[in-house]
């Protein structure tokens, strides 16, 4: 039997002074935060829009300003995965997938999708049963009676492995030791290289701008391309990674002896289509095992992907701001985001060869 677990460690140690008041403050914060709508980001695109670039002080008395200072024209927003987005029912069906193009746009919408659900529903590797997890909210070191804290946070993702028992005759010694029946895969997100950031740009031009937002189409647009991106890089991060891993080539007994059946095995087929092959019945076949397409990866894996799991941020971040001039009246909208692999046994992935 296997389970599945993830978690947060902090560990306490001499670093920052914290007081018990910071501390009250931060619990309210993170309360407020639970009940915040998420991301507006046709008021984001306002503000980027509004942007003076300047700030400017006039005392009371003055009829101009006496100090002038530069600020960003960039306005920065926070997409969360764990909050629900509203008005996108249209763009997705019944399963959670991206619609290529919305029926039609209708004159209210108020059901609300998760984040999480569409992000899984267009990861081809959590369609193979690889777990998408959200990054949880860091553990608040306590203050007490003063004393300094920091924190360190350290997710993972465990696997337990079934015992094996073994025949042992009477008076005879046990046969097998063995450790921990356990394997996992953690990260340290004090590491900044723990979690690659993964990017993308639109640039909108004032036409398209005008159109769609007059059509009231445009944040809900950006919205669910944004969500549905998400499963995408998920996909990337976990097959990047056993790219990189030193895996060996599939063969039925190598799937037999890690122990598995033959319906928990899905294969993955990139764009080199390695070993990929149509079966007689119409479906796609990697080495023989049920397998579906995906554009993440060159490579062609197959393996029993509830073995593996990809942790996403807490969030998206949104940068908007003007493109070029005032008088363009273009925006351009960056979109970061970042996910980490988790395999903690590699033994039950294997490549195909061509």
């Amino acid at each position: 039997m296997r389970k599945f677990r993830t978690w947060n460690v902090c560990f306490r140690c001499l670093k920052i002074v914290v007081n018990a008041a910071a501390f009250r403050r931060f619990d309210l914060m993170r309360t407020a935060k639970q009940h915040m709508p998420n991301l507006d980001l046709s008021a984001l695109i306002e503000e980027a829009r509004n942007a003076a670039g300047v700030n400017t002080r006039t005392p009371a008395g003055f009829d101009a300003p006496t100090r002038i200072t530069p600020e960003t024209l960039q306005r920065f927003g926070q997409l969360a995965l764990d909050q629900p987005v509203a008005n996108l029912a249209s763009f997705f069906d019944a399963n959670g997938r991206l619609r290529r193009v919305p029926p039609s746009r209708e004159a209210i919408t108020y059901a609300d999708v998760k984040p999480l659900e569409i992000a899984r529903a267009t990861s081809r590797c959590a369609a193979a049963g690889a777990h998408l997890l959200l990054r949880e909210e860091a553990i608040a070191p306590k203050a007490n009676n003063g004393i300094p804290v920091f924190q360190r946070e350290v997710s993972a993702f465990s696997l337990v492995e079934p015992a094996r028992l073994v025949p042992s005759a009477d008076g005879a010694s046990i046969p097998a030791t063995v450790g921990m029946p356990i394997k996992t895969a953690s990260v340290d997100w004090s590491d900044q290289d723990t979690a690659q950031i993964h990017a993308i740009r639109f640039e909108i031009s004032r036409a398209q701008l005008r159109k769609y937002r007059d059509e009231g189409n445009l944040t809900a647009i950006i919205t669910a391309s944004i969500l549905a991106g998400v499963g995408q890089m998920a996909d990337a991060v976990l097959l990047r990674a056993l790219a990189a891993a030193n895996l060996a080539n599939f063969t039925i007994g190598a799937a037999a002896a890690a122990g598995l059946s033959h319906t928990a095995l899905r294969g993955l087929v990139g764009t080199a289509g390695a070993g990929a092959t149509i079966a007689d019945d119409g479906g796609l076949r990697a080495a023989r095992v049920l397998a579906e397409l995906t554009d993440a990866t060159e490579s062609t894996f197959v393996g029993a992907w509830a073995n593996a799991a990809v942790l996403l941020d807490r969030s998206v971040s949104v940068v908007a701001e003007r493109a070029g001039s005032v008088m363009d009246g273009g925006m351009v909208l960056t979109v970061l985001g970042s996910a980490v692999a988790l395999v903690p046994d590699q033994s039950k992935f294997w490549k195909v060869a061509a």
